[in-house]
């Protein structure tokens, strides 16, 4: 759900681009990402469905920081894509778009490293906004329940920083969602089948055995009226966790 779309080339490469110039561009770029790694949900996309359209390359993005992007590309486009290459581009997150300029910053086993040039103030805020919710949908994992003193058949809790817990009630042995509830520190977004939709927040520190007992806590304060702002947070860290579950989550969103 998230793509690049090269639209145009700007700047043609210095032709400077020798094996050694690339391995250190690529050394400097890992030890960047390496000291503070954001990374996107990883989509199982192989090359087929990397299409050309329109002399326009539709790129999967894999990895994503502040100062840029690295992308799958086919074996054309690797070949074609030369360091130092500046193209106009335009991004696409699931249903929003915003235009860049991407300067190509290093290449290495089919993946093209692209760094940001003169990127739009809405951009650079979107970007920053996707930043925090990958953080956290990469840091959740399954937890083991096993251990809270009540019937748990049919749940499952994702913990991670940030104060973060996803927990998902299904439907007996289909699978299916019957509730979920996100709650990042004292704010929450939940759904479940009766009810509907509903963001608040958390009344004073949430016990695991009380929330895990029931989709509407006693210890939740339901907003007026669903808050935006939790609804696109709460699609932002399910867009990014890498977990199956996400797309029945998203299906309940409306997503």
């Amino acid at each position: 759900m998230f793509r690049l779309f090269l639209k145009k080339k700007l700047i043609d490469g210095d032709g400077k681009s020798n094996a050694q110039a690339a391995a250190q561009i690529r050394a400097n770029a890992q030890s960047t990402v390496g000291n503070n790694r954001r990374v996107l949900s990883r989509y199982n996309v192989d090359h087929k469905h990397l299409t050309l359209m329109n002399d326009q390359d539709i790129l999967l993005v894999r990895e994503i920081s502040a100062n840029g992007f690295s992308t799958d590309v086919s074996a054309r486009g690797y070949e074609r894509l030369s360091m130092g290459d500046v193209y106009e581009a335009r991004v696409r997150y699931h249903r929003e778009t915003y235009d860049l300029k991407a300067r190509v910053a290093w290449k290495a086993e089919g993946v093209v490293g692209f760094e940001l040039v003169e990127t739009p103030k809405e951009t650079l805020s979107f970007i920053k906004r996707l930043l925090k919710p990958m953080e956290i949908a990469q840091s959740m994992q399954l937890v083991d329940p096993s251990f809270l003193r009540q019937d748990v058949e049919n749940k499952a809790w994702f913990h991670g920083d940030d104060d973060s817990d996803l927990y998902i009630w299904h439907e007996g042995e289909s699978r299916q969602i019957k509730a979920w509830q996100l709650a990042i520190g004292i704010n929450y977004i939940t759904w479940d089948d009766a009810a509907g939709m509903q963001t608040g927040t958390i009344t004073q520190d949430p016990a695991p055995e009380k929330i895990l007992g029931h989709p509407m806590s006693p210890l939740q304060k339901p907003d007026n009226a669903i808050d935006t702002k939790k609804r696109q947070l709460a699609i932002d860290v399910i867009m990014a966790l890498h977990d199956p579950v996400k797309d029945l989550i998203l299906e309940t969103l409306g997503e």
